[in-house]
């Protein structure tokens, strides 16, 4: 049976201001290139400033400008639409061979992904990441998904979305 380890991520931003961070974690959601958009507190502004292709994601540099705030930079990381996290997430989940995506529609950031080569649904947050397979369960101390053996990579991936809400 799979148990997940503590191996947080850490959130590295490139900043010229801190004044926006706390609104970052809550209201980060993605955008087309060179959009700008309202975000975080009213009258903010973020603007793609520059993209890397690294392959299976995008980073992009975006410059956050608030009235009344010095503007500063972040890089972040994204699939070809949704928002992974940080380029350094990004790139651990790539080089372990997991394809981020939604967990659900109606969010706006990858917290699950399947892994091709492992045979695993992974789940995370910027706390850590757990890859689940069939035969692997969670118990009531992982979270409070499905306490049945995952049968089918299918229950696999409903242990992933599971793990991932409990975490983040």
């Amino acid at each position: 049976m799979g148990r997940y380890p503590q191996n947080p991520f850490e959130t590295k931003l490139v900043m010229m201001g801190a004044e926006l961070l706390p609104e970052l974690d809550r209201t980060q959601r993605t955008i087309l290139e060179g959009e700008k958009v309202d975000w975080g507190p009213e009258g903010t502004e973020r603007e793609v400033v520059g993209e890397k292709d690294m392959g299976n994601y995008t980073i992009r540099t975006e410059r956050m400008t608030s009235p009344g705030s010095e503007p500063f930079e972040i890089k972040s990381a994204y699939t070809k639409n949704f928002y992974i996290g940080d380029p350094e997430t990004a790139k651990m989940l790539d080089k372990r061979g997991i394809k981020p995506e939604l967990s659900d529609p109606k969010h706006n950031v990858c917290s699950i992904g399947f892994c091709e080569k492992d045979q695993k649904w992974y789940g995370w947050s910027h706390r850590a990441i757990f890859g689940f397979g069939i035969g692997d369960e969670l118990t009531d101390k992982d979270c409070g998904g499905p306490k049945k053996p995952a049968k089918t990579l299918e229950d696999a991936k409903e242990l992933a979305i599971a793990f991932a809400d409990s975490v983040s």
